[in-house]
């Protein structure tokens, strides 16, 4: 969700001139935000030249 105009961020017992409002609000979008990238990136299967190298790392350190 984006933010389209200030009357977005005005709600019950909310204003722009309270910070602390403000500033709970936009961490609250932030972090939605991110959580839907997040499992959205974890929906993907990895690129095949990383899981190469994880498979490598992981036979070094099972001493192959």
């Amino acid at each position: 969700m984006l933010i389209k105009d200030d009357l977005q961020w005005k709600g019950d017992g909310g204003s722009l001139s309270n910070l602390g409002f403000w500033d709970l609000k936009l961490r609250a979008q932030i972090g939605r935000d991110l959580r839907t990238q997040y499992e959205e990136t974890m929906d993907e299967p990895l690129p095949e030249r990383l899981a190469t190298l994880l498979e490598r790392l992981e036979q070094q350190e099972r001493g192959e």
